[in-house]
């Protein structure tokens, strides 16, 4: 398998903010073809690259459980 085969790369994010390493990392993957989707609870004060989907972390494990 190449790296520009848009492996889908799932993260999931605690909090309202994500520091300049944090968004690095998106970067990265997005620039190597990667399809990147952010698990979130809430919404996040950083802005985040366009090409980052935000999924609701609800579906896979509600947030009282965390």
């Amino acid at each position: 398998m190449k790296l520009n085969d848009n492996i889908i790369v799932n993260s999931l994010w605690i909090g309202d903010e994500l520091s300049a390493i944090e968004l690095l990392t998106l970067y990265s993957f997005i620039d190597k073809g990667h399809h990147f989707k952010l698990w979130l609870y809430g919404p996040l004060k950083t802005l985040l690259p366009v090409q980052v989907e935000i999924c609701d972390a609800n579906q896979i494990l509600p947030k009282e459980k965390v």
